[in-house]
């Protein structure tokens, strides 16, 4: 049976493996977490998985990027100063 989204389980796991990552980021946000130590390293591992799997998933799907919407978000988020998690 062909899959009509080819690739979009890759997507929603790596989606939720990242959203683990960030939650223990709100947690710990010096990056060390009390059982797992740094956490950089696996943020790291996690986004570059997502990309993967969001690069595949388009592909494999013939949707492309809307550059202009892309470099427009891009710019808002620039403009509206989004930050981290702040201590104290």
């Amino acid at each position: 049976m062909a899959e009509k989204w080819c690739g979009i389980f890759k997507v929603l796991e790596e989606m939720g493996e990242l959203q683990q990552v960030l939650g223990k980021l709100c947690v710990f946000p010096d990056g060390n977490h009390i059982h797992q130590g740094d956490l950089v390293p696996k943020l790291v591992e996690e986004i570059s998985d997502l990309y993967a799997a969001l690069y595949y998933f388009t592909k494999e799907n013939d949707i492309y990027m809307d550059s202009t919407r892309y470099l427009d978000k891009l710019n808002k988020f620039s403009e509206w100063g989004l930050s981290g998690i702040k201590d104290g």
